[in-house]
């Protein structure tokens, strides 16, 4: 046993600090998802909720007696406009779906990442424990050898 030091120590010590990044990683990517998935259930339902009140608004004027053109005008300029902010509540919707697929997607890379990761930490670690093994038969053997060198010095 000439040297007992570990000669790829640092790549296993390398290894262990690559998954413990890719773990956090990986748990920061899970945690933008989330938030991603809720901004766009927030967003899906304002706008739900902005169009379901449009709709009732505009049923209930329209239901009321004694309407002059100029009420039935004004009540179609409001709802051109609720229209318009439904668009952009729309558009919005939109942006938070690529915001939660972009972040699914990466998601999805940082598991591959943290896989490949764990991988090479992994043969590192089998290569280690091959290295303890022969060692430890190396040792093994020259105490098998001393102890039989002495039994044949006893003859």
């Amino acid at each position: 046993m000439s040297d007992s030091r570990y000669p790829l120590e640092a790549a296993r010590t390398l290894r262990a600090e690559e998954q413990e990044v890719a773990e956090r990683a990986l748990a920061a990517a899970i945690s933008a998802h989330d938030a991603a998935q809720r901004a766009r259930e927030r967003a899906e339902e304002t706008r739900r909720a902005h169009a379901a009140e449009t709709e009732r608004v505009a049923r209930e004027e329209r239901a009321l007696d004694g309407r002059t053109a100029l009420d039935l005008m004004r009540l179609e300029e409001w709802i051109a406009r609720r229209r318009r902010e439904e668009r952009t509540l729309a558009s919005r919707v939109s942006h938070a779906s690529e915001t939660e697929r972009t972040s699914e997607r990466a998601v999805e890379e940082a598991r591959a990442a943290l896989a490949t990761v764990r991988a090479e930490r992994e043969a590192v670690e089998r290569h280690h424990g091959a290295w303890l093994d022969a060692r430890r038969r190396t040792a093994e053997q020259k105490e098998q050898d001393e102890a039989d060198e002495r039994a044949s010095r006893r003859r």
